[in-house]
């Protein structure tokens, strides 16, 4: 240090300024990063972290024209709102589209900053504000009214039958074209005639004409200009900076449209033509005149808007309905039965007879957004402005963000897949339609407020001639160098490894990719084996891989092609639990004695998995049989937790939580006869649900208790939790588990996904279990006192009441001594399992001979319960007494609920931390309440405890919602607002890095570590 500081003073005296002033820019940067994260007003709002304290990355990502495809991802991770730049919040819900842009609430426009010199900012539809943006839409409302698009509908329909005139001759040489060039070239003749009464001539000469071309230059300026803004100091070196093509474009661009609007302003043959610059003209001499540079600063914006974006339209919705083939013949035959000949197309009839045509152009407009990005705003000075339920500090930039908003699942059933079918009026009004819950009212691809889009009948009515005249004239196949046509720039061939980030994945997020031709079903399973094999050896969560995996997976790509995807979960790799039975892979259950143990049936709830196009990827370790929470297994050996490999992953799903939490999958299955489920959900920072007894069928599961197990997902979010539930809740009524007749009928086919839309926390009445607590102040306790603490006071502050719950009656440990019936059912279930026809392999034949056979873990805690089970039935006089207990228990709990008009209650999962590898048992947890009474359970992450040496970001807190039995829709709905309010999730750091993808030739095998049973946990002893 001495020397360096030697050096710097050898320095010159310019230099040492130099360095001075760069050491002084990086501690002032690095402050200003630190305030931006933690102590902005906007802090409150959950976003990337990195692009919030550096927002040169969000100008990068701007500038490689990533950064719509960054903000869709960011809302997945991060939910409705985000902040993803220091000033700047995305919105994806209809209250916002109100509250931004709507009549009584419309925020001040936000303009692009411009090159020195630019001068023309104020002076367009576009850009004015407040009387005179009134002023600019007085004098276009008429060419864009019904009768103004009356009168030029001759002029629109002679450029779409020279369009078809060139494509039928194109269609005779038989050589390939490509469409959206023919598209772009249709809609600037169309707009520079109406505009201009000047068409561009691309259609005639099958080019752009050079202005086009400067046009789709001039729009790459945008993310430049957008950094001089930013940046003031660098604003004199903006034109610098730049590509010179692009100011070269900009200046022609500019230089085009004057001479052009002044050419046209001055021909007397063309004034009364009726165009949109009659329609400018014809308030001269009043005070709506608009002046010459605003003739002329209109003039580029109706061309730009009038023109690319229709092609866009016409464009994406060609490729999906390339790619959708029966939505292409459905369309196709609309068309062609509804005229006889294509003289008959008017701008009308194409709408009037077409309603599935109507409905594919809706769906590309959703699927492939003309404006993909938001429409910014400023919120005022001085004061706080309510948008969609939060309070936005003064001067943000805030905006919804199209293609986030139209693709998020939140608002759309399968919004991945291109689906005209949502927006007909049967899926409308049809309550048994998979589309009626879609959110249809956040869809405004022209936007709301006095700021919409003028345009909007035009393009409809331009789209719609235009696809109506190609698809009654043509037969239109989809090259193959186009079949990833929307993601260009990102090339995918068939077999090289997906480019697709998997981490953190959703279901909607693995669509997106498989749907947009960004990876491939094969490269999404391989993507996930590859993690599996570089961090499994650590954390120990799987048992074994599916072998047929990348089998199905290519199975499914085929499907892909074929136009003919299905199912809620296609292609989603799916993680099960090793009790859960499977036709193509053995079921353990952990243990040692059935690790031959072979199912000639897949369990119904995974045939509802694999119908609904999930992937079995695999099985994971679990506490042998489902006996308890540590996760330790005699076939398995010991699963470790990722955020702190000295702890245990909550159990009996132990493996399931800890894979899904390292992104091993999208999401897993467990069972819970006490805590389970939730458990490894609390441990992992997880969602999970355990359903109400009955809602899934138990069958093929290898058993606990009759009277407490359920099955049930987890995953990463609660859209994925909400989604999974649906389908796994799909088998309905099972002869072979009698208590799914109990699901009342109101119960049956729900989707789980659709609960979560609307509502919130505002009115909320939550009870809060204090037996469930333990205020004891340990390093164990505190940090979940605290994070609960933490949960529940953010919880309020979304207006939800909190009710403090104080019965005697709710302390888990007295509950488990007296209500508890797992002794007494334990060795029967097992039996009647073991001695299922269903059964191959050698296994056991009793629960008494698989104990007999010294090949088994029971941890000591454990020994009186087993030795106890295997002497004990329902015959037991203490069992009758235990089922009345628990009626009267289940009444009490009712009563609790009618008593203080809850909603749920709240509590956490466990009264400490996750414990150690080697501890005597997972004491602590709460999960016992809802086992024995059946009442259903969301688990959400409620917080971290301080971060340490053996976990860097602290180890998981979760928290359980508890209502009333076939509640879970309103449950799942209460955890996403819950979940919203306080957003925890993090990935673990062992886990953090990415994976380089291999193409793999087969499935590889995974050999568990049964070394690593801890030694208080002798194998084979009773």
């Amino acid at each position: 240090m001495p020397f360096l500081l030697e050096r710097i003073f050898e320095l010159s005296s310019p230099a040492r300024l130099s360095l001075l002033l760069g050491f002084c820019y990086i501690i002032y940067s690095l402050i200003g990063a630190l305030y931006n994260v933690y102590f902005h007003p906007l802090s409150q709002f959950p976003g990337p972290k990195s692009w919030i304290a550096f927002p040169i990355l969000r100008h990068i990502a701007a500038a490689r024209g990533l950064l719509d495809e960054r903000i869709r991802t960011f809302h997945e991770v991060y939910g409705e709102v985000v902040r993803y730049a220091p000033f700047e919040v995305s919105f994806i819900t209809a209250d916002a589209w109100r509250d931004i842009y709507g009549q009584r609430h419309a925020l001040q426009n936000w303009a692009f900053p411009l090159l020195p010199g630019d001068d023309i900012r104020d002076k367009n539809v576009a850009g004015v504000e407040g009387p005179d943006h009134a002023r600019h839409r007085k004098t276009l409302s008429h060419a864009f009214s019904e009768k103004g698009l009356e009168e030029q509908e001759p002029l629109i329909r002679a450029h779409v039958n020279l369009l078809i005139e060139k494509l039928k001759g194109i269609a005779t040489s038989k050589e390939k074209t490509d469409i959206m060039k023919w598209y772009n070239l249709t809609t600037f003749d169309i707009i520079g005639d109406l505009a201009f009464g000047a068409p561009f001539d691309g259609l005639k000469n099958a080019k752009y004409h050079d202005w086009v071309g400067s046009i789709f230059k001039n729009v790459k300026l945008f993310p430049f200009l957008r950094i001089a803004g930013e940046y003031p100091l660098i604003m004199s070196l903006a034109v610098w900076l730049m590509p010179k093509s692009l100011v070269k474009a900009k200046e022609k661009n500019d230089r085009y449209a004057r001479d052009t609007v002044l050419e046209r302003v001055n021909d007397p043959k063309k004034h009364g033509r009726g165009d949109f610059m009659d329609s400018m003209l014809r308030y001269q001499g009043q005070k709506e005149e608009l002046s010459e540079a605003e003739l002329i600063s209109n003039g580029t914006v109706l061309i730009l808007a009038g023109s690319e974006t229709t092609a866009t339209l016409l464009s994406g919705v060609t490729y999906w309905l390339l790619r959708t083939p029966a939505a292409l013949r459905k369309v196709t035959d609309e068309v062609r039965s509804a005229f006889a000949s294509e003289n008959e197309f008017t701008l009308d009839n194409a709408t009037e007879r077409l309603p599935y045509l109507l409905a594919c152009l809706e769906e590309g407009l959703r699927k492939y957004p003309p404006v993909p990005s938001g429409v910014p705003r400023w919120t005022p000075h001085g004061t706080s402005t309510p948008i969609a339920g939060h309070q936005v500090p003064p001067r943000t930039i805030v905006s919804v963000h199209m293609s986030a908003a139209f693709w998020s699942p939140r608002h759309f059933h399968e919004a991945a897949k291109f689906h005209p079918e949502r927006w007909l009026s049967e899926s409308r009004n049809n309550p048994s339609s998979p589309f009626y819950n879609d959110d249809r009212a956040v869809f405004r691809p022209f936007g709301v407020g006095p700021r919409a889009c003028l345009g909007r009948n035009l393009a409809y009515k331009e789209t719609r001639l235009i696809l109506a005249q190609v698809l009654w004239n043509f037969d239109i196949d989809l090259c193959e160098e186009s079949e990833h046509w929307n993601y260009v720039n990102e090339p995918r061939a068939q077999n090289c490894p997906t480019t697709f980030e998997i981490r953190e994945a959703t279901i909607n997020s693995v669509h997106n990719a498989l749907f947009s031709g960004l990876s491939t079903c094969r490269g999404i399973v391989e993507a996930f084996i590859a993690r599996i094999e570089a961090y499994n050896p650590t954390i120990n969560a799987i048992l074994t891989l599916n072998p047929q995996a990348l089998a199905v997976a290519d199975d499914l790509d085929q499907t892909i092609a074929a136009g003919n995807t299905t199912g809620a979960l296609f292609c989603i790799p799916v993680l099960l639990k090793d009790n859960y039975d499977t036709d193509d892979m053995r079921t353990t259950g952990g243990c040692l004695d059935l690790a031959n143990s072979q199912p000639s049936v897949d369990a119904p709830a995974v045939i509802a998995l694999k119908r609904a196009g999930a992937i079995i990827l695999g099985k994971t370790n679990l506490h042998e049989l489902a006996l308890e929470g540590l996760s330790v297994s005699s076939l398995g050996g010991q699963t470790l937790n990722p955020y702190d490999l000295s702890r245990t992953p909550g159990g009996s799903s132990g493996g399931t939580g800890a894979a899904i939490a390292a992104s091993f999958a999208i999401l897993g299955t467990g069972t819970d006869t006490v805590n389970s489920l939730r458990s490894p959900a609390s441990a992992n920072s997880l969602f999970s649900v355990r359903p109400t007894r009955g809602l899934i069928s138990r069958a093929g599961i290898i058993p606990v208790s009759y009277t407490q197990d359920t099955i049930g997902p987890i995953a990463r979010t609660v859209e994925d939790l909400a989604t999974a539930l649906t389908v796994m809740a799909s088998v309905g009524y099972d002869e072979s588990d009698n208590v799914t007749s109990l699901v009342p009928q109101g119960s049956r086919n729900v989707d789980y996904a659709a609960a979560l839309r609307g509502g919130s926390l505002r009115g909320v009445r939550f009870g809060l279990v204090e037996g469930f607590f333990n205020r004891t102040h340990s390093n164990e306790t505190t940090p979940v006192n605290e994070a609960l603490d933490a949960t529940i006071s953010a919880l309020t502050a979304g207006g939800a009441k909190i009710v403090p719950i104080k019965a005697p009656t709710f302390n888990s440990t007295d509950i488990i001594k007296k209500y508890d019936t797992q002794r007494f059912e334990y060795r029967q279930e097992m039996d009647q399992y073991l001695a299922s026809p269903s059964l191959r392999g050698s296994h056991p034949g009793t629960l008494t001979g698989l104990y007999a056979s010294g090949r088994f873990l029971v941890i000591p805690s454990q020994y009186e319960y087993v030795n106890t089970a295997l002497v004990s039935s329902t015959q037991n006089t203490t069992y009758a007494s235990k089922k009345l207990d628990i009626q009267n228990l289940t009444l009490a709990l009712r009563t609790v609920f009618a008593n203080h008009a809850l909603d749920a209650l709240i509590y956490p999962e466990q009264a400490n931390l996750v414990v150690k590898v080697g501890a005597a048992s997972q004491f602590g947890r709460n999960g016992i309440l809802a086992a024995v009474t059946g009442f259903p359970v969301v688990t959400v992450p409620a917080g971290f405890s301080p971060a340490s040496d053996d976990a860097p970001k602290g180890i998981p807190i979760g928290m359980e919602i508890l209502g009333m039995p076939w509640t879970e829709g309103k449950l799942l709905n209460l955890a996403k607002h819950a979940a919203a309010v306080r957003r925890v999730r993090k990935i673990p750091t062992l886990t953090e890095a990415t994976v380089e993808t291999a193409a793999y030739e087969s499935v590889p095998i995974v050999v568990p570590n049964r070394a690593s049973v801890p030694s208080p946990y002798p194998l084979g002893k009773l």
